[in-house]
């Protein structure tokens, strides 16, 4: 049948186009719809109600599988004085470096996760609004993993940042709460690290406050070791101690295992068990795991060229290492400038 000069195909097919076209554009507005209801407009971080959701699912799995969230709660201080004093152009400047630094530090921080799965969200950062974001940290390694975060987040935050010209000075006080100890539920979470969050305030800002008291005098000690323990890595105290394998039938040696240690000028030995795991938190078993490999293939080659018939070293390198460095490339290294033979090097994964 022909209407208006047009066979029923072509009508048809202009129809199916235009009702195609229709529903195509009615998608990409409701894509528009739902990114601008669950997403800031200034950084594209996600709201709080997408937040919401997160630490809900998030609290849902932790319950079933009986593990450890964090919940940081951030403000910018000082963040008025920039826009009283550039204008609301450089706030916004302002918040959406602070934003891109939170991301970096976040990006960065794998290690303090015990494991992913797919029903469990990774780290989420989220802007509540005005000058105040929140992080939401899943099925963390302990309590005190959320403070690693936030010692991270107040130092790369307290470093100037160049508006238009300008430098600018800021700061972050964040508060920490920790599931299932601080809340049992999202608005429980949120509410009490920002109690925190404003306790961290009244202590002069530029830092972190859990809000659990004796959490934070945890957090504290365990920052004090980690300086002491950078310190012990740049001052030479740290040593290996070399325990000899032996044949259970034969007695005879066949192997040296290599064993970090650390002599502290005051404490003296400082067991492995109390600042490994601290290592391994906190980044510093990256260039420690690489000394060891290096110390221990020279001293290997040592004993060889003194007439010693050793036959195997055996080095423990953490499983950190080969999530976050080039292991390969760190062996390879070590091998070439102690000329070990690589058929005597055993590597043992923690």
């Amino acid at each position: 049948v022909k209407i208006s000069g047009m066979n029923s195909g072509d009508e048809i097919g202009e129809l199916a186009t235009a009702f195609e076209e229709m529903a195509g554009s009615l998608q990409r507005s409701d894509e528009q719809v739902r990114f601008l209801a669950y997403h800031d407009s200034l950084t594209g971080l996600p709201n709080r109600a997408m937040f919401k959701e997160y630490l809900d699912r998030s609290i849902a799995h932790a319950r079933r599988n009986e593990e450890i969230i964090g919940v940081l709660f951030l403000d910018v201080d000082n963040f008025k004085n920039v826009n009283d004093t550039l204008g609301h152009h450089a706030g916004d400047a302002l918040l959406q470096e602070v934003a891109e630094r939170i991301t970096d530090v976040l990006r960065g921080d794998d290690y303090i996760a015990r494991g992913r799965v797919q029903d469990n969200p990774d780290k989420v950062l989220a802007r509540l609004g005005g000058d105040e974001f929140i992080i939401l940290l899943p099925d963390i390694q302990d309590s005190l993993a959320p403070g690693i975060v936030a010692q991270r987040l107040v130092e790369v935050l307290a470093k100037p940042i160049r508006l238009f010209g300008q430098e600018c000075h800021v700061s972050a006080s964040i508060g920490i709460t920790v599931f299932p100890t601080d809340g049992k539920d999202s608005d429980a979470l949120i509410k009490n690290a920002d109690i925190a969050m404003y306790h961290a305030k009244e202590k002069g800002k530029n830092a972190y406050q859990y809000f659990e008291n004796a959490m934070n005098v945890a957090a504290v000690e365990r920052v004090e070791l980690e300086g002491r323990l950078r310190r012990a890595l740049e001052q030479g105290h740290l040593e290996l101690f070399y325990q000899p394998q032996v044949h259970g039938v034969t007695r005879e040696v066949v192997g040296i295992e290599a064993l970090l240690r650390w002599r502290d000028p005051d404490d003296g030995l400082i067991s492995p068990a109390e600042f490994i795991p601290l290592a391994e938190s906190s980044g510093l078993i990256l260039p420690i795991g690489e000394w060891v490999m290096q110390q221990a293939c020279m001293q290997a080659r040592a004993w060889q060229k003194a007439g010693y018939p050793l036959c195997k070293m055996c080095v423990n390198v953490s499983s950190v290492l080969f999530a976050r460095q080039d292991v390969i490339a760190i062996v390879q290294a070590a091998l070439e400038k102690s000329r070990l033979s690589p058929a005597c090097l055993e590597i043992e994964i923690t």
